[in-house]
């Protein structure tokens, strides 16, 4: 099938069965034969054959052959039913029988004429094929020839051997016809073939078995073989057809693709139905100067992608590009992980997508599609573009969050440890890649928690201020009532009546009485509110949930109605008696305010009989008057501190959920932590690094310290930090609070006492750096609640620390291993992990070809549960490592308009390795030609 240049998908998982049977084979099992010849037996043939094609269609067949004994007459009916449906490839094929009793599978290219076909069953000694219209083919018989002669007969033949694959049986050493006997192990060990079948599940073959089919027994071979795992159907039910799972990975409709899968079995070939990964690019366009005019478009297939071509031909600036549209380039980085970024990858962007630039990828999430797009105008965004054409911003972080991909730019692995400042960020990124979502989260948590003890301190310093106030209204209350007592004493010695007396000290008795009454009022009056808005409001944030499908759901609706009403009923009794309460104090006040009507009169009169005190009488009536304003001032303030007590504890529990929330964000990178080594192959060891020396703490006191009159204050506070540890911080920021404390209860005067500079003084920096008062004295000037709220949320930067295990089992620091040691660690704890496509820029660099091959192993197995994107010189990563999809750049011809003499970035060819075009590119470009191949191997003897 054609396909727009670099939109080929490349390889794809397609459930097989490359063992079925036709009624034309003697050992179909019902009423057997389809003649041929005329145009309605011709008829009946493709009608049968697409009524094969179908059911195979209805059981999700896409890989199959047909393989009558010693016949292949059928097979080609199926191929031509099979070129009308969409991803679906059919074999022609036939099954052997050797006279050494094993039978082997044979399954030619696609394209091949029946030429080829006739000449492999001229190779078949004794056996004579039936004419093409007959019914059945020839009775069932072995061959004249033993399976290894089969195969040399067929390998003395090139054009035949290249346009066919022979899969010998081999399974139990029950199974019927089968290599796997006593005696056959030399023989075997010979056979020059790629794979082999099995007509059981791949699940009932003995480990004994599959260490014979995979080269680890040496007496049967050193050669690893694939497992192809067919139903053998002969049934016109089709109750074998696909019975035993088996999915095979293909880019191309061909026999090599065949070989290809068999030779890259660990990653394409599957027992068990393949997953695809949730999240990868599928497609990227760049309009940019370096793709002239038109935009380069290409797809990605979901497992992995190796990007190749000359030097120069734009390999890692496609790759910079993808970095920019996913907001993972190290410019977006550099704010958040103190990545700095590289001056040739910042001009890139800059110089390149001016004048309307933009790079656009479509991303699968979860079964979702949905077009990023990004340009310089908008950088600090990302445009998306979901399925329904609605578009909308997303903020760099939002999308980095998103879409978990991991992007390392060249030598973005071995440079980790140059920039000490970034190296453990960087070091904890990578080994916690995993769990990633959960750091973001408790990361998210901490800055929640830090606001939140910002914001408790705020409340606390107000709750200290309402103490404060009240103690001075308390104060002032009493002393008003000193004054007020002595006063009415001196007006009792001097004469006044008795009565008179009792009238004056009385007065202020009824200003009090009718607060009371009022405050009850409106206290009345607030609460009938609240529970007015309590009332209203209950459960009413689950009403809008839509999930009356559910019977438990329903269940708890009636539950919650009902509960609604019990409440909403003792809610209506309490505003009853509120409203109760409200009427009490509304009459008491009318009767109340009758007898103050009355005792104003007396008063008056007492102030009148009493004329000649007429100066102490005025001080008194002043007094009395301070005195009621006193009380108010003093109920005011008593009655907000009891309203806010409550919220005294706030500051308390919010720095303790912040030592959680840190404690939390210490256990997920411990468990990171714990699977390093197993990710790594034991090359990493790996635990939490102990931050001595947080540079919150740092900061925070540098804040008050810093124009202290400290010599070398700051090398002091960061030797301070370190020598106490966290528990001696936690214990400083206790100490410090206090002081604030009293500052704010002192009434924050501008110097403080002595004995607040020297308690200050005593919990700075300990006995061996004693602080003066003056000094003192100007942290408390810097003390208040954003200063004191920082030392509050001062809290470690956790991290990983890295150990490198070499060779020969030494333990060195990460930082001491070579930047190939350390490139090569982290790529395979990368390949080994499960988190999101991974992008790297020629990821061999730094790393010997021993390395490469490990790592090429990784590959393999990664590439079923992530996407990988690599940009690549190294033909062993592409060929060896089984790329899914290769896309081969290329520069092209400089644009000869005036102005315009740029290098245009272009698709040269792209594919799976089977495609032709691909693997010529390949053989070109990466490994230098075929004769570069030869030289090779008549250097190093190889046959």
């Amino acid at each position: 099938m054609a396909y727009i240049k670099g939109h080929h998908p490349g390889t794809v998982w397609l459930k097989a069965d490359l063992q079925c049977h036709s009624p034309r084979d003697r050992s179909w099992d019902g009423v057997g034969g389809l003649p041929g010849g005329t145009e309605i037996h011709e008829q009946a043939r493709q009608a049968w054959a697409n009524e094969f094609v179908a059911e195979c269609q209805n059981r999700s067949l896409g890989l199959v052959a047909i393989t009558d004994h010693h016949d292949s007459v059928m097979s080609s009916y199926v191929f031509t039913a099979g070129s009308e449906v969409e991803a679906f490839h059919a074999y022609r094929g036939l099954e052997v029988t050797c006279q050494d009793n094993v039978q082997c599978l044979v399954l030619f290219d696609p394209a091949c004429d029946d030429d080829i076909i006739g000449k492999f069953l001229g190779l078949l000694v004794g056996i004579l094929p039936a004419k093409q219209t007959d019914a059945q083919a020839s009775h069932t018989k072995a061959a004249a020839m033993t399976l290894a002669e089969l195969f040399d007969k067929v390998r003395a033949e090139p054009v035949l051997e290249r346009q066919c694959v022979l899969l010998p049986h081999f399974s139990e050493a029950d199974a019927h016809k089968n290599a796997n006997q006593e005696g056959f192990s030399h023989r075997f060990a010979q056979l020059e073939c790629d794979g082999v079948y099995i007509e059981r599940p791949f699940s009932d073959l003995s480990p004994a078995t599959l260490q014979k089919i995979r080269g680890e027994v040496l007496e049967w071979g050193k050669m690893r073989r694939a497992v192809l795992a067919t139903g053998d159907n002969k049934k016109p039910n089709w109750e074998r057809l696909g019975l035993h799972n088996c999915w095979v990975k293909v880019g191309e409709h061909s026999v090599e693709a065949l070989r290809q899968a068999m030779l890259a079995d660990e990653a394409r070939i599957a027992f068990e139905e393949p997953k695809i990964p949730a999240e990868t690019i599928s497609s990227l366009t760049i309009l940019s100067s370096l793709t002239g005019g038109e935009p380069l478009t290409m797809s990605f297939n979901a497992g992995f992608n190796a990007i190749i071509g000359g030097r120069g031909s734009g390999k890692s600036s496609v790759i910079e590009y993808i970095r920019f549209g996913l907001a993972r380039t190290a410019t977006d980085l550099q704010f958040d992980d103190g990545i700095k970024a590289k001056e040739r990858d910042e001009k890139l962007i800059e110089e390149t997508l001016v004048d309307g630039g933009y790079v656009e990828i479509v991303l699968e999430r979860d079964g979702v599609q949905e077009t990023w797009r990004r340009d310089l105008v908008t950088r600090d965004h990302v445009t998306v573009t979901d399925q329904r054409g609605l578009s909308a911003p997303l903020l760099l972080d939002d999308a980095r969050r998103r879409f978990r991909a991991r992007a390392f730019e060249q030598k973005g692995l071995s440079s980790t440890m140059m920039d000490k400042s970034t190296a453990a960020d960087q070091i904890t990124g990578i080994a916690a890649a995993e769990e990633l979502e959960q750091r973001r989260h408790v990361d998210e948590t901490i800055q929640a928690s830090k606001r939140s003890v910002a914001t408790e301190l705020r409340v606390t310093a107000s709750f200290w201020q309402l103490q404060l106030d009240h103690q001075r209204t308390q104060s002032r209350l009493e002393d008003v009532k000193a004054r007020l007592d002595a006063n009415a004493k001196k007006l009792s010695e001097e004469g006044m009546s008795e009565d008179a007396l009792a009238v004056l000290e009385r007065a202020p008795l009824f200003a009090r009485a009718r607060g009371f009454i009022g405050s009850a009022d409106t206290k009345a009056d607030t609460y009938s509110k609240k529970i007015e808005e309590l009332s209203s409001g209950l459960f009413a944030d689950l009403e809008e949930e839509a999930l009356d499908d559910f019977p438990a759901v329903e269940s708890v609706r009636r539950a919650m109605v009902e509960a609604r009403t019990k409440v909403q009923d003792a809610l209506k009794a309490a505003t009853d008696a509120i409203s109760e309460l409200k009427v009490t104090a509304q009459l008491e006040l009318v009767g109340f305010q009758v007898a103050a009507d009355e005792f104003k009169v007396q008063h008056e009169e007492a102030i009148n009989q009493q004329a000649q005190h007429s100066v102490l009488i005025d001080l008194n009536q002043r007094l009395s008057a301070d005195y009621n304003a006193a009380v108010e001032a003093e109920r005011t303030a008593r009655r907000l501190l009891q309203d806010n007590h409550e919220r005294l504890n706030g500051l308390i529990s919010a720095r303790t959920t912040l030592a959680q929330d840190v404690e939390a964000r210490r256990t997920i990178l411990k468990k990171a932590a714990a699977t390093v080594a197993g990710h790594s192959s034991d090359t990493l060891m790996a635990k939490i690094g102990k931050d001595t020396c947080p540079e919150e703490c740092v900061a925070s006191l540098m804040a008050i310290a810093d124009a202290s009159y400290i010599p070398d204050v700051s090398q002091k506070i960061s030797q301070w930090i370190t020598n106490m540890g966290l528990e001696g911080w936690a214990e400083f920021a206790d100490q410090i609070l206090d002081v604030y404390r009293k500052k704010v209860m002192l009434g924050s005067p501008p110097e403080p006492g002595e004995e607040l500079v020297t308690e200050l003084a005593g919990c700075l920096f300990g006995a061996a750096h004693q602080v003066s008062a003056r000094s003192a004295k100007k942290i408390y000037t810097s003390l208040d609640d954003s200063t004191v709220g920082d030392i509050l949320a001062a809290v470690p930067r956790d991290f990983i620390v890295l150990t490198y295990i070499d060779e020969r089992g030494r333990k060195i620091s990460f930082d001491k291993a070579s930047p190939g040691q350390q490139a090569s660690a982290l790529l395979e704890l990368l390949l080994r992990q499960q988190a999101g496509t991974l992008i790297i820029d020629q990821p061999e660099d730094d790393l010997d070809n021993k390395v490469i091959m490990k790592i090429v192993d990784l590959i393999k197995r990664s590439k079923s549960n992530r996407q990988l994107v690599f940009a690549t010189h190294n033909p062993n990563v592409v060929v060896n490592g089984d790329a899914d999809k290769i896309l081969s750049l290329t520069t092209g011809e400089v644009d000869p308009r005036p102005g315009e003499d740029s290098i245009r970035i272009s698709v040269d060819q792209d594919g799976a390795i089977e495609t032709p075009e691909v693997k010529a590119v390949i053989t070109k470009v990466m490994e230098g030609g075929e004769g570069a191949f030869d030289l090779r191997r008549r250097k190093y003897r190889f046959e």
